[in-house]
């Protein structure tokens, strides 16, 4: 039983967590626009956004699209989800 509310707890750490870099700080949009601020191209940012998303830097991304593709075309989708630019609301 302590256990599960320990486990509970994390999961909803980690949910906060992506949360707030998601949608508060923009974390993946900011990863895309600064990709191409310094002259990268539409890849490129997409790669910085998937870096920004799953923490994992470009080799552990070559090795993740190698090893389990089929997680590395979910996380393309998702980072493609995001905008290249921000949007004044």
């Amino acid at each position: 039983m302590a256990i599960n509310h320990q486990i509970n707890q994390t999961l909803e750490q980690v949910a906060q967590a992506i949360f707030k870099s998601w949608f508060v700080d923009f974390e993946p949009v900011k990863a895309k626009i600064a990709a191409l601020e310094t002259g990268g191209s539409k890849e490129d940012a997409l790669l910085a956004a998937m870096q920004a998303i799953s923490g994992k830097d470009e080799a552990e991304l070559t090795r993740l699209q190698a090893e389990q593709p089929e997680q590395y075309t979910e996380l393309r989708a998702t980072a493609e989800l995001f905008p290249a630019a921000m949007q004044d609301s």
